[in-house]
């Protein structure tokens, strides 16, 4: 991206990529709390349904075919839980929100030194540095939800 020449073009420059990560980084916490909620109902549902067996089973001797859905479903339910614990969706969607809500805040102040003007002395030096540390603070957004803002952006 070519860098702009003046002040007012950077700092425009820069309230358009705030706004397109903090879009990203919301869209991305969606998804990690739907694939959170996923997990959780899967695996809960699996092993409800395993102990349910388990128990109407108890007196009787189930056939080969049962037995083997049993074991099947209670293999999914370890594997959705395990998949929910060590992928911590519940933390990376915290995670994108306070990143999102960060580069919110940075858009703001842009619109508002865009609004109220930047005098040709004044130094944005500060807004730089809020942007440099934002960007590089925040956790990787995945590129498929930086793709869809920038297709979203551009009309398509």
């Amino acid at each position: 991206m070519n860098q702009p020449k003046t002040k007012p073009a950077l700092v425009d420059q820069w309230r358009i990529e705030c706004s397109a990560a903090a879009d990203a980084h919301y869209d991305a916490a969606r998804y990690s709390e739907r694939m959170h909620f996923f997990l959780g109902i899967a695996s809960a549902l699996f092993s409800a349904i395993v102990a349910c067996g388990v128990v109407l089973t108890l007196d009787k001797s189930p056939s080969l075919w049962l037995r083997s859905v049993a074991i099947l479903l209670s293999v999914f339910a370890v594997v959705f839980a395990a998949v929910q614990t060590f992928s911590n969706y519940s933390v990376r969607a915290a995670e994108h929100k306070s990143a999102g809500s960060r580069f919110d805040s940075l858009r703001r102040s842009c619109e508002s030194k865009l609004t109220n003007g930047i005098q040709p002395n004044e130094s944005i030096s500060e807004l730089e540095s809020e942007f440099k540390n934002a960007s590089d603070c925040a956790v990787a957004v995945p590129e498929r939800f930086k793709k869809a803002i920038i297709a979203s952006r551009q009309g398509g």
